[in-house]
């Protein structure tokens, strides 16, 4: 499903409970996205536009089908709260990818998601971000060809295996490429 870009704001339970739509691609002068707004949505992808600054409380709460998360927002200031982040109950969650341009990731962004495995930055520059963003640092971390010795020495993106995207990497016997963001 395509929000368009006329779109400004997507409201609170705006999409709650919709079950017909596997991908969406929000609008991309979208500025907030609204507490609940898609809620039990049986997304499978989502794409987070460079101008989103704001991801209301449970956004995408029991998206249980949802395994990849395209985080493009430069300056997203909220993402949900300590005790309410923006994505729960997200079990199929197994990647993040993080564009480009994003220049921080809001406390708690990812905090409820245990199943992530990897995590794919695009970024040169590591994000700002705090010790609250991931429940745990077991997943592996692939940046730009370059820049593992800048995420090795930048506070918290330290804690991850850290590799370049395209590298080949072995991990539990297998070998495996990864090609970057798609």
């Amino acid at each position: 499903y395509e929000i368009p870009d006329s779109v400004l704001s997507i409201a609170d339970y705006a999409f709650s409970g919709c079950s017909y739509v596997t991908a969406l691609n929000i609008g991309k002068n979208v500025v907030s996205i609204g507490k609940s707004s898609f809620v039990n949505f049986d997304i499978t992808s989502v794409t987070i536009p460079e101008s989103v600054t704001s991801i209301g409380d449970g956004a995408f709460n029991s998206c249980s089908s949802l395994s990849e998360f395209n985080f493009n927002a430069r300056n997203c200031s909220y993402m949900g709260s300590s005790s309410f982040p923006s994505l729960i109950d997200c079990q199929q969650l197994v990647t993040v990818k993080i564009g480009s341009d994003v220049e921080t990731i809001p406390d708690y962004a990812f905090s409820n998601c245990k199943s992530i495995n990897s995590i794919i930055s695009q970024s040169v520059v590591p994000p700002s971000i705090s010790d609250n963003i991931f429940s745990d640092y077991t997943a592996t971390l692939y940046v730009p060809q370059g820049c593992v010795e800048t995420y090795k020495l930048a506070e918290h993106w330290n804690k991850f295996d850290i590799f370049s995207i395209g590298e080949s990497v072995v991990e539990k016997g297998t070998v495996f490429q990864v090609d970057g963001i798609s």
